[in-house]
């Protein structure tokens, strides 16, 4: 994180060296980023940049906790979903408007690249964990207050349905936006033209089908009412024609 010498700078010096280090981040790969050319660029000299910050990896992960991850939480505490809203109507809602702050700031999204796309640079291995380690007790903090306010069944093991939300969403977003617009979120967010081609309403029903399967399942409900079940269907004891009980 910053060094108080950052902290006591200006204010106008330091959101000048915070919006060229946005810029230099979305412009480049992390491994690609210069320091000589940022300090060129902010107008500083080499020595004052490590007066300010330990070293480039110092300024990404602030770059990414305080300024993007600070100011998304803000967006999506000023837009959260509608009082007493369960578990996936808050995770329809907090999706949502994680694309809306994404598209309203395409440049953060493009620097978050360097985090959230695997890469061979192992300086951005350990903050790639710590944020996804981040992102998993708050999925399991939400978990746990549905189970206790009994909208989850009482025998799940949140760390697994967890572990099995967060990989849904993620992956199922972005194969849906790969699907529907040849790019993933991080390139959908980057690139806010493609809003136009994709309009809010259609990503709303995206994620709202997506959100739905997670509700409700794939399985239709059978005459008792109770769910479908692959399972009642199948057996291991041979039929007469020397088959085994629904193998196809």
């Amino acid at each position: 994180m910053p060094k108080p010498t950052f902290h006591n700078l200006p204010d106008d010096k330091r959101e000048r060296i915070l919006e060229i280090a946005i810029e230099e981040f979305s412009t480049y790969a992390y491994a690609d980023f210069s320091i000589s050319r940022f300090v060129a660029r902010a107008e500083i000299a080499k020595g004052s940049f490590y007066q300010y910050f330990e070293n480039k990896l110092d300024l990404f992960r602030w770059l990414m906790w305080n300024v993007a991850g600070q100011r998304k939480l803000e967006y999506i505490r000023a837009h959260p979903p509608p009082p007493g809203a369960d578990l996936f109507t808050a995770l329809e809602y907090m999706s949502i408007a994680g694309l809306k702050f994404g598209l309203a700031n395409p440049r953060l999204s493009a620097a978050a690249a360097g985090i959230w796309t695997p890469s061979a640079d192992p300086e951005l291995n350990a903050p790639r964990e710590e944020l996804m380690a981040m992102g998993f007790r708050n999925m399991r903090a939400m978990l746990a207050e549905a189970a206790a306010a009994g909208q989850v069944r009482p025998e799940v093991d949140l760390d697994t349905a967890t572990h099995l939300l967060i990989t849904v969403i993620q992956r199922v977003l972005d194969a849906e936006l790969m699907r529907r617009m040849g790019v993933d979120v991080i390139q959908f967010c980057a690139h806010p033209e493609l809003a136009e081609q994709f309009s809010e309403e259609e990503q709303r029903t995206m994620v709202h089908e997506i959100m739905d399967v997670l509700r409700y399942g794939l399985a239709t409900t059978m005459s008792d009412g109770k769910p479908h079940r692959w399972s009642d269907h199948l057996s291991l004891t041979p039929n007469k024609g020397g088959d085994r009980g629904g193998t196809p």
